[in-house]
């Protein structure tokens, strides 16, 4: 029986014309199949099958197929995309940043002696300054992580205290107040470096409102007299430096900055197979909501919304809608706003014919921009989890009309037995139709240069014929339609050395030529039984 095998193979190739076979039951009534021209050897069912809505158009994805109104059934494809994306990090980062100073002994007090064992006090107050990108201002920072580190070195052989206070930057809720020791042993320079963990941290940067960007340190430096000398040249060298910081948050005014440029495509998956036809779809939706949350107002600025064709290189590009678009922006960490912009047949002008052309893609290009219309009356704030996104989603309601619609698939194919005791092959398909669409088609058989071997014309162009439809577009009945395929004994050795078929559908909405629109609904369903006859000697 392994003819049979490897002829149902071809069979399960045809049912691929509607858009594959997902059950496979074998029926007994077969009294339909023979025939009184030629008397078969072999008459056996190759399957039973019957799906709808979902079976054919979710075959990619069935995450693609919903139901837009569960009274009436109607359904839509939907795609869905993000197609802009950008995150605090992209933003906004705070690079390291440091100060050093240098007392000379003049600065210290004391002066030049053979041996000193007195004691001196000097005080100094710094800056330190952050240097953020594109004159962004910094007012606080509350830190993530990272590291405030003191490094201190002399050349003095007596012993040295260096007390410094970072007033507004706080740890632990209190603020940095810190004591360090440096012991004169014998050997100079003496050199001494701490860090302190920032994590918690919260910085003030505007020095009491009146400045951005700067925080201050005081510094009290002490010197106790070891009897050693104090030559007259030595000084004392510090630095204060922030490491590695990341934020939890921030607040400042971060300025009229551009947010960048970005494009993305959509897939239509629908149209995966196609290369040319007029397809309509007459209440198409394109969705973009858009959702942030950072603490600034952003402008969002669309351009080049287009579909693509693969097959071509065409694009057909989308008018009319609204280019520039203000999105709202929280006012308290931890929250974020959204907007919803819906394009459709209202608010652009073409958006049903550029489904036309049967597109593999939907592009789309967005560019942004914060503070918008200036500096803000109250601070910017930014969070490390802060994102501003778009995401887009593309509903087609399976609304419209279609002809000359045309797709082409490729499976593949083994006959590999003895063919020589085979006189004729028989396919026969009983179809049930109850969707609003025609369908015919061609098959051709090739090997594995893809060279044409057989092309079977008897009784395959017209394969599938519209169910009955009203007024409204509705199927209201099936329509049945009984189609032989016959392979004669001077083709059946062409099957031997066949590696492929080559399926070539060709489909129309119910009168799609003169522009009569229909609707798809969850409950239309198609019915196929497929029985093959073998005539000719088998070896069992």
């Amino acid at each position: 029986m392994n003819l049979l095998k490897k002829a149902n193979l071809m069979a399960v190739g045809l049912l691929l014309l509607f858009a594959g076979c997902k059950k496979l039951d074998p029926y007994k009534d077969l009294s339909k199949i023979t025939s009184t021209s030629w008397n078969p050897i072999l008459a056996v069912p190759v399957a039973h099958t019957e799906f709808g809505v979902y079976d054919i158009l979710a075959r990619t994805d069935s995450t693609d197929l919903v139901i837009i109104d569960p009274i009436t059934g109607e359904i839509a494809l939907t795609y869905k995309g993000e197609i802009l994306s950008f995150r605090a990090e992209d933003l906004f980062d705070i690079p390291d940043f440091s100060e050093s100073l240098r007392f000379s002994l003049l600065d210290l007090g004391p002066l030049p002696a053979i041996s000193y064992s007195g004691t001196a006090t000097s005080s100094e107050t710094s800056s330190l300054l952050i240097e953020p990108v594109a004159g962004m201002e910094i007012h606080s920072v509350t830190f993530k992580s990272g590291s405030l580190d003191f490094s201190f070195s002399t050349d003095l052989k007596h012993d040295l205290t260096i007390e410094i206070e970072i007033p507004s930057l706080l740890v632990g809720g209190a603020p940095i107040n810190e004591s360090f020791e440096l012991t004169y042993d014998g050997d100079v320079p003496q050199e001494l470096a701490r860090s302190i963990d920032l994590a918690g941290a919260i910085g003030d940067f505007t020095l009491d409102g009146m400045t951005v960007n700067e925080i201050e340190a005081n510094y009290s430096i002490t010197i106790n007299g070891t009897g050693e000398e104090i030559v007259g040249t030595e000084s004392f060298e510090t630095s204060i430096g922030f490491t590695d910081i990341n934020y939890k948050n921030a607040t400042g005014n971060f300025g009229m900055h551009s947010l960048g440029s970005y494009s993305d495509s959509i897939l239509l998956r629908i149209f995966n197979n196609a290369i040319d036809g007029y397809f309509e779809l007459t209440n198409p939706k394109i969705r973009l909501e858009m959702i942030n949350s950072f603490g600034f107002p952003v402008e969002v600025n669309l351009s080049d919304l287009k579909t693509v064709s693969e097959v071509t290189g065409e694009t057909f590009v989308l008018d009319g809608y609204p280019s520039t678009i203000s999105i709202p922006y929280p006012t308290e960490f931890g929250d974020d706003r959204s907007y919803l912009l819906e394009l459709n047949k209202t608010n652009t002008t073409n958006i049903s014919t550029i489904i036309t052309p049967v597109p593999k893609y939907f592009h789309f290009a967005a560019s942004g921009l914060a503070n918008p219309d200036g500096p803000p009356v109250t601070p910017n704030f930014i969070e490390d989890v802060s994102q501003f996104k778009i995401n887009a989603e593309i509903e087609l309601p399976l609304e419209g009309f279609a002809h000359g619609f045309q797709m082409v698939d490729t499976v593949e194919f083994d006959f590999s037995d003895d063919v020589e005791e085979v006189e004729r092959v028989m396919f026969r398909l009983i179809i049930n139709n109850g969707f609003p669409i025609d369908l015919s088609a061609g098959v051709t058989f090739v090997d594995e240069d893809y060279t044409t071997l057989l092309t079977p014309t008897i009784g395959i162009e017209n394969i599938v014929k519209s169910g009955r439809i009203n007024a409204d577009g509705l199927v209201i009945d099936k329509t049945e339609q009984i189609t032989d395929i016959s392979i004669e004994r001077l083709d059946v050795p062409k099957l031997k050395h066949a590696k492929y078929i080559i399926i070539r559908t060709d489909a129309e909405t119910a009168n799609g030529i003169n522009g009569d629109i229909v609707k798809l609904y969850d409950f239309y369903s198609l019915s196929i039984k497929l029985g093959m006859q073998v005539e000719g000697k088998l070896n069992f």
